[in-house]
């Protein structure tokens, strides 16, 4: 016979940073986001302080896009269907005897669309800083800036921010063909016009380039063929 509800032994009460790490407002997925901006928050702090990007006689536009192409580098490739199918070998790689615990967090493995997303977003907002420092040495003749660098560096971060409003959970769930057709095509613009705004950058600072070393000098071009 079951003994009454009153009398059964409850677990112990969890301590308060236990529960909240426990949130589901917290889940994996959300923990890979806070990660990453965490990361990236702290190059930001070395940049104003040490690194010395946003002076205002020069904005370091170099520091600024290797930020946006590590961010937006790390948000493809963790994307890529090997790299994919890599994650989830290695997360199903664990043997039974290991503890429960750490096959659990392996479990969580379908969680890593938080690299994604975090990388993405933080690719885009170090992307409007660098929009934003272009504009400046434009406006104060800071750098030789063309017409054709502003133009498409201006349409790169409005089709980014385009983007990301598509993707938004709410919107996503509720227009998810347009949200599917909007990353499809604008994804494939940017690239387009990462590709002309990279050259004409590259252009604009070592016009005494050929054609053949400013594809294979300039980093940036090569890392958003990946």
């Amino acid at each position: 016979m079951m003994a009454p509800y009153s009398e059964a032994e409850l677990p112990e009460k969890q301590k308060f940073l236990q529960r909240v790490w426990k949130n589901p407002a917290l889940e994996h997925y959300v923990r890979l986001v806070l990660l990453v901006s965490t990361v990236n928050l702290g190059w930001l702090i070395y940049g104003i302080t040490e690194g010395d990007w946003f002076a205002s006689s020069n904005i370091d536009l170099t520091a600024l896009s290797s930020m946006v192409i590590a961010n937006f580098f790390v948000a493809i490739i963790v994307r890529q269907q090997y790299t994919i199918n890599l994650l989830f070998w290695l997360a199903t790689r664990a043997p039974v005897t290991w503890p429960l615990s750490i096959r659990w967090h392996l479990g969580k493995v379908y969680h890593h669309g938080g690299l994604h997303s975090g990388c993405a977003i933080n690719g885009t907002l170090w992307f409007a800083l660098f929009t934003g420092g272009l504009i400046y040495q434009y406006t104060h003749a800071a750098a030789t800036i063309s017409s054709t660098s502003l133009v498409a560096t201006i349409a790169i971060i409005v089709l980014l921010i385009v983007m990301l409003a598509m993707a938004m959970p709410n919107i996503r769930k509720k227009f998810h063909n347009a949200f599917e057709a909007t990353h499809r095509f604008a994804g494939w613009s940017v690239l387009i016009l990462f590709w002309v705004q990279t050259v004409s950058i590259a252009q604009d600072t070592h016009p005494e380039l050929g054609a053949w070393s400013l594809f294979s000098e300039t980093p940036a071009f090569c890392f958003s063929q990946s």
